[in-house]
């Protein structure tokens, strides 16, 4: 057998196993996808009927800037009701359409852990890709039914889309100043979709000094850019907790500071509460193991 033979037989194994491993990559949206088509019913869920009144308001043209930014428990739902208003329109409330719309934030975030994935590790296309169907197993898991199966979960998958795309924009070749204005905006957009959204104040700006930071001197360069990052971040909390009222379920934060070890179990179990059912393990320990 030639070399040419064998470069070529080479190539197209390579290519073969590489379209394999992407098929696999993507088995757990696709699975999950076909899930949601077959369990999803259009009925409003739980507190969806709590933001029903926007569309009244919406028909009888009183609908105003405080109804879409009025709290709701612990969020305020600005961007989330806005998709909904627009959803509403369109499908006549069909809440099956949100769920498609949880689902393609999904996509989007798999995708943007995939790409950050090329480009920080640098792998071999099948090692990203293996990499990418360990991701997508958790990302696409169907334990987190709730999240798929009740259209006001669109709220939850909103922050995990603009922290990922702005930790993503820090890799582009952009300018400081275009990198910093565009995820101040996707940080507000996540501030006022969720509660939990205002991480991404916290998140972000690290990563984009680490990316931007070579040596000390850049700080100073840049020190107005992060200066009116801060700025920024002060006015979404400002704006935020302007009127806020604590639910009246949820426990005083000044006395929670007493029990630091329980606070720590509650954040770990938190973070990996979506994915902690569904086994014979206990739910709580398992949600503070994948917590951590």
């Amino acid at each position: 057998m030639s070399k040419n033979m064998q470069k070529n037989n080479y190539k197209l194994s390579s290519r073969l196993i590489v379209g394999i491993s992407l098929c696999l990559a993507i088995i757990p949206a696709i699975v999950l996808g076909i899930l949601i088509l077959k369990y999803s019913v259009n009925v409003p869920i739980h507190d969806q009927w709590a933001i029903s009144f926007i569309f009244t308001k919406f028909h009888q043209g009183t609908l105003s800037f405080h109804d879409l930014i009025a709290q709701h428990n612990e969020s305020r739902k600005f961007f989330p009701k806005l998709i909904f208003l627009a959803l509403g329109f369109l499908t006549k409330w069909n809440t099956k359409y949100e769920m498609l719309v949880t689902f393609l934030l999904a996509c989007i975030v798999s995708v943007n852990i995939y790409i950050l994935n090329r480009l920080t590790i640098g792998s071999s296309h099948i090692k990203g890709l293996t990499i990418a169907l360990i991701s997508n197993i958790f990302i696409f898991s169907a334990v987190q039914y709730e999240n798929w199966l009740w259209g006001i979960q669109i709220v939850v998958f909103i922050p995990i889309f603009c922290i990922s795309t702005c930790i993503l924009i820090a890799y582009f070749r952009l300018n400081n100043i275009a990198k910093i204005l565009i995820c101040m905006v996707l940080s507000t957009i996540s501030t006022f979709s969720y509660a939990n959204g205002l991480l991404a104040w916290v998140i972000v700006l690290p990563v984009l000094t680490l990316i931007q930071v070579k040596f000390w001197s850049d700080i100073r360069k840049n020190i107005i850019l992060y200066l009116l990052w801060i700025i920024g971040f002060i006015a979404n909390i400002t704006f935020y907790f302007q009127n806020y009222q604590k639910p009246l379920s949820h426990p005083n934060p000044v006395e929670s500071i007493q029990y630091p070890y329980q606070i720590f179990q509650y954040f770990l179990a938190f973070l990996g509460g979506s994915l902690g059912i569904g086994s014979t393990i206990q739910p709580l320990n398992k949600s503070i193991i994948l917590g951590a």
